[in-house]
């Protein structure tokens, strides 16, 4: 046989080899809809469309924060997924998030290869980025940033020369990042780097340390038309603050804004499912990605090991680094210190061994990084994919049976809900309800956020809270927290419950007709309900088992 055959056989195998990896990927990302935040930008979504494409400039969902003004710095996002869900549906919103999470690892892919020439080594860097990308499967505005980011990539570290015209594409791809989601101020701090980097470079001692960056004008034009693009987004000004203020005060409530050695001691990671990912393999895999990215460029600076790294390769690699370890949310960029580690690596073997060492460390790597992210797939990949197939939405994670019954029974007054169910609620009940608060940390403060998990854990001055300074009229709480138990029991009667959730409504008289809409809603249903007694599980399933099935009494989702 040809040497060409043989080559040609081989790169078909590659790509036969790479389109099955991806398709897998496809399915494994196809999940059910489990994020919190898809309601909210559903909704948001629609008040844009339906309102002549104007963005609201103040809340309209909470009725603690009525009013006030509120910065959109996702709304294209939100309009993207609005449409899509008008066109295709909920389906239509998995489609869209496999296939740019998909096209994600392709690009990255394209970047390893790029760099390092070598097909094995490139498709293990693939399957580690995608255990990486696994904790962000969300159908969230951040999913185009990891598509950018990849493209990001692919021009940054691996375009050798730069044509004028490729600064009209950039600019267009800025503009649009930034009105998708606020990642791109990211960008900009990574073209500061390499801006400055040039001049750093001329300096003692980093003249006979790092090598220079190439193409720096280009760079620094590409850093122009990012800052210009920021202002091309409403309220360019309010945005960046929103933003940035928003950092701090979610890193201080919500678990994924923690880092990733505090955030992965939660018990909701702790699952039996999770028991090999979560903490304890992507602990090791963070670890080893910093450690080697970090030995390797000690190897290049301190023994003078070639290739020399470009300082600005050097300083973006610890600045990803450095934002992995602030956050579990940012861990997948450590796809760029692992993409970077391997090209000098692979690049350093090339050109100081020969014979089987060349042939061998590398191959060594590349099994490593094969093995690593095989795991994926033996802890939680290949054997999702049925269920990803077979289910829409995690009905389980959500207030679905309360929702559906306070559709047909409209409740008077104020409302408690949980942080995390609250998008759910905005998206099937308003305008006919105002929720307590929703996911928007920065709009909603600390003050609030902070009161409501003293009310939902029972914590010290809950109970003047509730009767207090909110005064309740009904609150939706989850199965797992017992609050509502601690409050007299005369003051507060049971509703609805079932295997997730509770809705409890205050006794008094205001809420007396809130109390006969729920009895004359039961009557017709024929489900047993005692005005004074409230609801009781186990009278329901008795004396009307098929509706205590739908409703999910009996344990299960509901229907």
């Amino acid at each position: 046989m040809a040497l060409d055959e043989t080559g040609g056989i081989e790169k078909t195998l590659h790509g036969v080899l790479l389109v099955l990896a991806l398709a897998l990927l496809f399915m494994v990302s196809f999940r059910p809809i489990f994020s919190n935040d898809i309601w909210l930008h559903l909704k948001v979504g629609e008040l844009i469309a339906n309102n002549h494409f104007q963005l609201p400039n103040a809340d309209p969902f909470s009725y603690t924060t009525s009013g006030r003004p509120w910065i959109l710095h996702e709304w294209l996002s939100q309009l993207i997924f609005f449409q899509t869900y008008e066109l295709a549906g909920f389906t239509g919103l998995r489609v869209l998030r496999s296939t740019v999470e998909t096209l994600t690892l392709a690009l990255f892919f394209c970047v390893a290869y790029r760099q390092t020439g070598r097909y094995i080594m490139s498709l293990g860097i693939l399957l580690v980025i995608a255990y990486l990308l696994r904790t962000r499967f969300h159908i969230r505005p951040e999913i185009f940033s990891h598509l950018f980011m990849a493209l990001f990539c692919l021009t940054y570290f691996t375009m050798r020369k730069y044509k004028s015209w490729f600064l009209l594409p950039v600019c267009l791809g800025l503009v649009v990042w930034v009105n998708l989601h606020s990642f791109m101020f990211i960008v900009i701090a990574i073209l500061f780097v390499g801006f400055i980097s040039r001049g750093l470079v001329l300096t003692w001692p980093m003249k006979e340390t790092f090598a220079k960056p190439s193409e720096t004008k280009f760079k620094g034009a590409m850093l122009a038309l990012g800052t210009i693009a920021i202002f091309v987004t409403p309220s360019p000004g309010d945005s960046l603050d929103y933003v940035f203020s928003g950092s701090q005060l979610a890193r201080s409530f919500i678990m994924e804004w923690q880092p990733i050695f505090i955030s992965l001691q939660k018990e909701s990671f702790l699952t039996l499912r999770g028991a090999i990912a979560f903490p304890v393999l992507l602990k090791v895999v963070v670890l080893s990605i910093i450690a080697i990215f970090l030995g390797s460029l000690t190897w290049s600076i301190v023994w003078k090991r070639s290739p020399i790294w470009p300082l600005d390769h050097a300083l973006i690699g610890l600045m990803m680094s450095a934002l992995a370890l602030s956050a579990i949310r940012f861990v997948w960029l450590l796809a760029v210190p692992l993409l970077l580690t391997v090209r000098y690596f692979a690049a350093a073997f090339d050109t100081n061994n020969t014979g089987k060492k060349r042939g061998l460390v590398p191959g060594i790597v590349a099994w490593l990084l094969l093995s690593t992210g095989t795991l994926f797939w033996i802890n939680t990949g290949i054997a999702t994919i049925p269920l990803n197939m077979r289910q829409i939405i995690e009905n389980d994670r959500y207030p679905t049976s309360v929702a559906h019954i306070l559709k047909q029974v409209h409740l008077d007054g104020r409302m408690f809900n949980p942080y995390g169910w609250g998008g759910y609620l905005i998206f099937h009940l308003f305008p006919d309800y105002k929720v307590f608060l929703d996911g928007r940390t920065v709009l909603h403060g600390a003050r609030l956020l902070q009161d409501h998990y003293t009310i939902l854990h029972g914590n010290q001055g809950y109970q003047s809270l509730i009767d207090k300074t909110y005064q309740f009229d009904f609150m939706i709480l989850p199965k797992k927290y017992g609050t509502i138990d601690r409050c007299p029991t005369d003051s507060w009667v049971l509703l609805f419950e079932n295997y997730n959730s509770s809705l409890y409504l205050r006794r008094n008289q205001d809420n007396r007709s809130n109390l006969n809409r729920f009895a004359r809603y039961y009557e017709i249903n024929k489900v047993p309900f005692d005005t004074e007694r409230g609801f009781d599980v186990l009278t329901v399933i008795q004396n009307n088992p098929e509706w205590a099935r739908r409703y999910g009494l009996q344990g299960g989702s509901a229907a």
